[in-house]
């Protein structure tokens, strides 16, 4: 599964609705600035229940505080890309280098800072497009066919503040007798992400010593600055 469906998890202390339309814009422009920075809190749970073990019932939770700046715009190989570093309270900061093009933003390349080594993805992977409005959709780089689709233009409203956001949906159906459920959510207003939730269904698993059992999970990114 791609990387930035993997990485990063928040708790969600309020979120709400609203469900008057005629006051929404009904498109959301992203628009990225050179010195744009955000503050989100990533939260992830996983369960795994060995059916082999009773004492193998166990739960891990993972959470982190990263802050986000868009540090500058540069070219690689001809393509212009915004460099956007992410400062991970756990230590694990990288950076993504988006590309721009008429009509979205792609995922063409990735660092960590640690080994300072510049990875590309087999093909830019669209992580936006410029303008999202109900109905909009796009092919996502998933290793399986799927489809990123806007489904809703509101109101989302966290720790007593209120974004107007686009609401995208997707499901990923991994492949095999054992493939597992995705269901993969995100409110996105013109500065990107406000909240993502992706909810692992439960499924079958061979744990690394060979015992069998099930894992279910849950992952949120909450942006709180």
């Amino acid at each position: 599964m791609s990387k930035q469906f993997l990485i990063f998890f928040s708790v969600i202390l309020f979120i709400g609705c609203s469900k008057d339309k005629s006051k929404i814009d009904p498109s959301i422009k992203i628009n990225y600035n050179i010195g744009d920075h955000s503050t989100y809190e990533y939260y992830v749970e996983n369960h795994f229940d060995d059916t082999t073990q009773t004492n193998r019932d166990t739960t891990y939770i993972l959470t982190d505080t990263v802050e986000k700046i868009i540090e500058k715009d540069t070219l690689i190989n001809d393509k212009k890309c915004l460099v956007i570093l992410s400062k991970s309270a756990g230590k694990s900061d990288h950076k993504d280098y988006l590309e721009i093009t008429d009509t979205s933003y792609n995922y063409f390349a990735y660092l960590f800072v640690q080994n300072n080594e510049i990875l590309f993805y087999e093909k830019p992977v669209v992580a936006y497009k410029t303008s999202l409005s109900i109905g909009t959709s796009w092919d996502i780089n998933t290793g399986i066919p799927n489809k990123m689709l806007v489904t809703d233009i509101t109101s989302l409203n966290i720790k007593s503040k209120t974004f107007t956001c686009a609401k995208l949906q997707f499901k990923l159906q991994e492949k095999g007798q054992n493939g597992h459920v995705v269901n993969f959510e995100e409110y996105v207003d013109e500065k990107g992400v406000v909240l993502s939730k992706h909810d692992i269904e439960k499924f079958e698993a061979i744990f690394s010593d060979k015992s069998a059992g099930y894992i279910e999970g849950k992952y949120r990114m909450t942006r709180i600055e």
